[in-house]
Order: C-alpha cells, then structure tokens, then sequence
C-alpha cells in the first residue's frame, strides 16, 4: 500500500478553529500543500480508506505519501543521476582580477594586482564556448566575482561582447550576474554592465549601517567604505538603467554578533530613503574562508541566526518590501562543484570547482587546482571536491544522506563539510516558520480539503 514518506516537514497553521490546517512540504519534490489535521492524522495512520481518493492523487503526486515497499534513498539517488544527465544549462564562474580595493577581517583571499590580458579573456571565451557547443546547452550562466571584479572591468566587457555575439548565434539564452564591493559602481558604468553585458543581477555588500559597516568592510588604507557604496547603490536604484532594465539589486549582510543589532537599522535606512521596495536582502552568517576560522570568531548560533532572519523578513515585508521566502528546490547537486562542466576560472587561467578557492592560500595547489588554460596539461576532474557527492552517499563527511533535507540541499557546502564544518543550509533550522510565511505572504498553496 502506501507510507508517510521520510522526506516532509510539517508547520501547523494557528487557528482558532478546532479542525486545524497542517502545511506539508515535500523535500523529494520541492512542493507544499495544505490539509487538514484529520486528513494528516490518518495517513499517518495509515487509515487510507478514509481519505479522499483525490487527495491521495496529490499527495502521491507530491511524494508526501509513496509506495510502501520504496526504498527513498535510493530513488533520490537515481533521480540525481538523471537530472545531471537531463540538465540543458551550464555555469561558469570568471573572476578577472585577484585585487580588491577592501581588506574586510572575514575575507580570506591574498589580494594581488593580476587582471585578466587579452590573450586569457579569449581563451575563457573559447573554453567556455566549447563547452556549450560540445554539449549543446540551451542555457548559460557567467558570474562575475573576484577579488573586486570591477577592477577588471575592460575584461567583464570584452568578454562579455565575445560570448553574447556567440550565444546569440548559436541560439543559447545567456545571463550573467556579479558579486561586487559596490566601490567602483558608478551609474555609467551600471549601465554598460547591465546593457552591453546583460548582466540582470548584483549583489552588494553593506554589513550594516556606516559605524559598523565601516568597522568591517574598510579599504586596505584603513578608510571606511561605507559613504561611498552607499551613493553608489541610491544612484544607480534612482538611474534611467534601473527603471528601464529593472535589474535585481541585492544588498548582502555578513552577520555575527558585532553586527547584528544594525541590520534592522539598514533596513529602516533603505525605508527612510524610498528605495525599500528596489532591493532585496540576503542574510548570511559569517563563515570560515580558507582555515581564517572567521565563523568562531562572535558568531551566532544556526538557531539564533535562523530566528532572527525570520524577524528581519517580516520587518521587510511590513514596510512594504521584495521578500524571498521561496521554499527550497529538489536539488540533485549541492552547488556547481557537483557539475564536472561547470568551472570557475582566474585571472591566472586557473580552473576551480568553486569561486571561494582562487586567490585563497589553503587552496592553491594541485587538490583544488584542476588545470590552467595558459597550460598543455590536461584538465584533472578527479578531485575530492569533485568527488563530493560519491563521498556524502558513503557518509565520508556527514550523515547528510539520513536527513530529510538531503533532497534540496544535496549536502550544502562541498567546501564545508571538507574542511570540517557543519554546512547546513539555514532553512534547516527556521524551515517550518519559512512554510507559515510561504503560506500566508505568498498565497501559494493548495488545499486538498
């Protein structure tokens, strides 16, 4: 007959009512629905008989309820086969320049003034335009990131101008996005960037308000950095670009204990300045960057960081903000480590499985390096953290594969667990109140009543 699969969470719905609604999310699908308490109480039961036929279709449509004789596990695994062989899309990651204008305590990089020449801008061109062709995706994907990429800015156009004129040839839809300090980001060149490159997404970071910010994210010099980011971003949000384009500006905030109480006053800020309803936000805790052990130093609790991302979301919804309390997808690789394709390239030609690894001393060398493309040396995929998925299915790392999430997080952080840490996503820890705000904000439920 039928079970309970292992792979749901529930959230009930308060109510005054004494028939109480249950959200259900399915981790093996990504989907959530809603029921009444009694209908969950006799699946639970495995009272079949008296439920709903209907509601039975859905809720084996979903995978909250699957074939009794089922081993889950091993259907996940064969559906993560199938979705990498099935993908139609590919990922690259260049970071032109290993220099950034920054010194911020958390980073662990070791800054350099390298800058991507001519000569390696069109060998990552042609690397990357291979790729597409010989496999024949459908879609591509470039971030931008660095050091500070926009110290590099004549090769994110150069580039950028080569690949869209091949994409539009061979009838592949590109989009491109960058992670930038935000320093050099003026309207002018906002504008070439999200018109000549298509780029659509960028993520700045402010840790706060100036006091903090500064204290956090200073120049190299000492200097605060916060005056400057900060009129960069409200110019480009109020610009010509932004109102035609309408690109996602997304304001990031690294967070520990030193910070935290002034990310509701950035919030206010961005509300005092009219400009709430322009920007998304992303939290995210610090965390440790080749062995700097930064997450140890002040850091928050999973549970105190996840209650209190939560509060900030209904803060920003309150005063009329973008929100994102999507819900997890069904993931069959954590991140683009779990794509041989998918690779990351340095302003020395080095190619990476991960962007956290370039210019970073723990990680220059022949374990994390795969190749370079200023080299004959063939390409060697063989790595631990290519190897990752192999490894977390025979519990090398962690008991991932027992968690009722491994379906939408396919074991987080590669990088992580490897190094020793715990790497589970945050909606690990605040996920059934993510559910209640899924179902009350965004209205995107089903009820099979």
């Amino acid at each position: 007959m039928f079970k309970v699969s292992n792979y749901i969470v529930k959230s009930e719905i308060p109510s005054e009512s004494n028939m109480k609604d249950v959200a259900i999310f399915s981790t093996r699908t990504g989907n959530m629905i809603v029921v009444k308490e009694n209908i969950l109480d006799n699946i639970q039961k495995s009272d079949f008989e008296k439920v709903d036929f209907r509601v039975i279709n859905l809720l084996l449509k979903y995978k909250i309820l699957v074939l009794d004789e089922e081993k889950e596990i091993s259907t996940i695994l064969e559906e993560n086969k199938y979705m990498l062989k099935k993908k139609d899309g590919i990922s690259f990651t260049i970071q032109p320049t290993g220099n950034c204008q920054l010194g911020c305590h958390y980073c662990g990089q070791s800054h350099s003034k390298i800058k991507m020449n001519d000569d390696l801008v069109q060998k990552s061109f042609e690397r990357i335009a291979t790729t597409v062709k010989t496999h024949n995706y459908k879609l591509l994907s470039v971030t931008w990131y660095g050091g500070e990429p926009l110290l590099a800015a004549k090769p994110i156009l150069d580039f950028s101008e080569k690949i869209t004129k091949f994409c539009k040839e061979n009838e592949v839809h590109y989009k491109a996005d960058i992670i930038t300090n935000g320093v050099l980001l003026k309207p002018d060149l906002f504008e070439k960037l999200v018109v000549d490159c298509n780029i659509k997404h960028f993520q700045i970071t402010l840790d706060g308000t100036k006091e903090l910010h500064d204290k956090r994210r200073m120049t190299k010099g000492g200097d605060g950095s916060y005056n400057i980011i900060m009129q960069n971003i409200i110019k480009c949000l109020n610009s010509e670009t932004f109102d035609r384009y309408q690109p996602n500006i997304n304001i990031r905030l690294n967070i520990n204990n030193e910070n935290v109480e002034s990310v509701d006053q950035l919030i206010d800020l961005f509300d005092e300045l009219g400009l709430i309803k322009k920007v998304h936000f992303t939290f995210s805790p610090v965390f440790d960057w080749g062995g700097n052990r930064a997450n140890e130093k002040d850091s928050l609790t999973m549970d105190d960081f996840s209650s209190k991302e939560i509060d900030w979301i209904l803060k920003i919804n309150d005063l009329g903000g973008e929100i994102q309390v999507s819900l997890p997808e069904r993931q069959a690789v954590p991140c683009m480590v779990g794509v041989e394709n998918s690779e990351v390239i340095d302003a020395f030609g080095n190619i990476f499985s991960c962007y956290e690894l370039p210019y970073t001393p723990a990680y220059q060398n022949d374990n994390y390096i795969e190749g370079n493309l200023l080299s004959e040396e063939p390409i060697n995929k063989d790595s631990e953290m290519r190897n990752f998925n192999k490894n977390i299915e025979n519990r090398k790392y962690s008991y991932c594969i027992d968690c009722n999430f491994y379906a939408v997080c396919a074991g987080a952080c590669p990088k992580s667990w490897i190094n020793g840490d715990v790497a589970c996503p945050t909606f690990k820890f605040n996920m059934e109140e993510k559910m209640l705000l899924h179902y009350y904000l965004r209205k995107s439920k089903e009820y099979a009543n």
